[in-house]
């Protein structure tokens, strides 16, 4: 519970009661018999701490409920006037058509793909991190509302982040203009090489759903699976596949190294049908290595951010693709696909 100096407001920030038989929606309530811990956990207020003898009595106030961040739907301008570590519920935005910096960083010891990305509404824009399978789940120019996000701060400056339960649903275009400035300093520029895949390693593999800790294993036969980090067991099926791996792309006689995402495999597959089973990465791998060209966009940190075929292969090679795909892909329909992807990589 928060208090505010006057004391003559409060707001429920959680609380746990154990009488099931309290009814607790859109009252406002009294505490009585609660004391006051010796710690502050927030400097605007401090927490309370009930015992068996505190009770609660329903009772009327002068002023209306106000619900918290959250739990309800904020523009721009009211999420950049938060504090760090605020939850936001829902936020209607545009991606804009900016450099978006990818990384890969080490959360509890475990690679994780994050992607920074700006999104905007009428009333301003922000910075926004999006990481590992949500990645995929957004395209430039398209509008999303976007929920159960959080605030950060970095150097003064509030941005927000995906949380493990955020969801994005993409929503009707808002009329937002796009004027595509990018920072100079955010390290997201990249470079374009174009080659012949000469070497490739993919690995494949599976993650948990609650706390994103990778598996060294799950058993095909097995129907659940206890997770190598949280310990939670939990239905096989839950676990996503997680793609990474090496590209050796040879470009004007200069072999480079390069590093390939999950967001980055699976948005290739998905654009040229690739046909693959889910475990069975050789067949990735051997895709790459037959491919006459490719074109690849890389950032400063040997980052794969977009990879395509170039127009002037402008083919599908049929054999991988899925046999039940009544869709037969048509030059014009490949090279429509390669100009997707060449918009997409100035995301």
């Amino acid at each position: 519970m928060k208090m505010c100096k006057s004391r003559l407001q409060c707001t429920v920030k959680m609380m746990v009661l154990f009488n099931l038989d309290v009814q607790v929606i859109q009252f406002n309530y009294k505490l009585n018999q609660i004391f006051r811990p010796a710690g502050f956990s927030d400097p605007d207020g401090f927490d309370v701490i009930c015992s068996k003898t505190t009770s609660l009595d329903v009772v009327t106030v002068p002023f209306s409920r106000i619900a918290p961040s959250g739990s309800r739907r904020m523009d721009v301008a009211a999420v950049k006037a938060l504090g760090p570590r605020q939850n936001v519920g829902e936020l209607e935005a545009k991606v804009l058509s900016r450099a978006a910096l990818s990384k890969i960083v080490l959360v509890n010891r475990e690679e994780c793909e994050l992607k920074e990305i700006w999104v905007a509404d009428t009333t301003g824009e922000i910075k926004l991190t999006l990481w590992d399978s949500l990645i995929s789940q957004v395209d430039v120019s398209k509008s999303y509302c976007f929920s159960n996000l959080a605030t950060r701060e970095m150097q003064g400056v509030i941005r927000l982040t995906t949380t493990p339960s955020t969801r994005v649903v993409e929503i009707t275009q808002l009329d937002v203009p796009d004027e595509g400035r990018d920072d100079p300093d955010d390290g997201a520029a990249s470079t374009t090489l174009r080659g012949v895949v000469s070497g490739v390693q993919i690995r494949a593999r599976h993650r948990c759903p609650r706390c994103h800790g990778l598996q060294n294993q799950i058993s095909a036969n097995s129907i659940t699976h206890r997770c190598d980090a949280c310990n939670l067991l939990q239905r096989s099926s839950v676990y996503g596949l997680t793609y990474r791996g090496t590209i050796v792309l040879t470009a004007d006689q200069q072999e480079h190294s390069l590093t390939v995402t999950d967001s980055c495999i699976n948005a290739y597959l998905a654009r040229y049908r690739v046909a693959y089973s889910e475990n069975d990465v050789e067949t990735i791998e051997e895709h790459f290595l037959n491919l006459p060209e490719v074109e690849i966009c890389v950032n400063n940190d040997s980052l794969i951010t977009s990879l395509i075929q170039p127009l002037s292969q402008n083919r599908v090679d049929q054999s991988l693709v899925a046999a039940n795909d009544d869709n037969t892909v048509t030059d014009g329909e490949a090279a429509q696909v390669v100009e997707d992807w060449e918009a997409a990589a100035l995301v």
